[in-house]
């Protein structure tokens, strides 16, 4: 079989619309992947107060709250009996005084917080702390002169 030796691979005009509509699918997926990929964790929405203390860098254990009232404990569900043997254990496994920080949602109930508050006085735990974050500021319009 006979090859000619001087075959051109591209005989066509270049087109330019196929690498035109890859180009704006790969754009789209990349502006879009934060709300393509789930973002892992418990949705909590944290109540503003206007003064906070540093509750944010907490050496400790974190109890999350969604507006379910389902409790978290170590990225695990879990109920309030085993939440106040798990905060028991973890006192003593510790050694002495923990901190516990609640991150509860804003539509949780402060019945549901002081419940949740007296079982941790009951394992043993005397620090604890509800997560908050602050307002934010009205950026007021600055008027172009």
């Amino acid at each position: 079989m006979h090859l000619p030796r001087h075959a051109r691979m591209f005989a066509g005009q270049f087109d330019l619309a196929p690498f035109a509509c890859v180009f704006f699918l790969v754009l789209m997926f990349l502006l879009l992947q934060t709300q393509l990929a789930p973002v892992p964790g418990v949705q909590v929405r944290l109540p503003k107060v206007s003064l906070v203390d540093d509750a944010r860098a907490v050496d400790g254990l974190v109890v999350v709250v969604d507006k379910e009232n389902r409790l978290y404990f170590e990225q695990q569900i879990t109920t309030e009996e085993k939440l106040q043997s798990d905060l028991a254990a973890k006192r003593e496994k510790l050694g002495g005084k923990v901190q516990v920080l609640f991150q509860a949602d804003a539509e949780v109930q402060n019945r549901t917080l002081t419940r949740l508050f007296a079982l941790c006085r009951r394992a043993g735990i005397d620090e604890i702390k509800l997560q908050t974050r602050p307002p934010v500021p009205d950026i007021a319009p600055v008027n172009a002169k």
